[in-house]
């Protein structure tokens, strides 16, 4: 496995190389899919509530175990500014929102 950083705002990138020398290429940019995704069907919620949600998630704990190691409310929260600097969502006063 190899870990292809460029920093937090770049697009880090986990190439995953098989016992046959095949190679996958996962985004880290899945966690921020998936909490586009739960903001759709929820349209808003608290951060602090977001990060719990966010807790029950098993691929978003072990990408964060494995390749960035942050204490998971900063790496929810990191993801979340991510996407509020991009226009994908709203934060005002800990209330995270889908952006219509």
């Amino acid at each position: 496995m190899r870990v292809m950083e460029r920093g937090w705002v770049s697009s880090n990138n986990i190439l995953l190389l098989d016992d046959d020398h095949s190679a996958t290429l996962v985004a880290r940019s899945v966690v921020k899919t998936l909490l586009n995704f739960h903001l759709l069907i929820v349209r808003h919620v608290a951060l602090d509530e977001l990060v719990q949600r966010c807790g029950g998630w098993h691929y978003a704990r072990i990408i964060n175990e494995r390749f960035f190691r942050l204490p998971f409310a900063e790496f929810i929260s990191r993801n979340v500014e991510e996407l509020v600097a991009g226009g994908a969502l709203l934060l005002s006063n800990g209330i995270v929102a889908n952006r219509d």
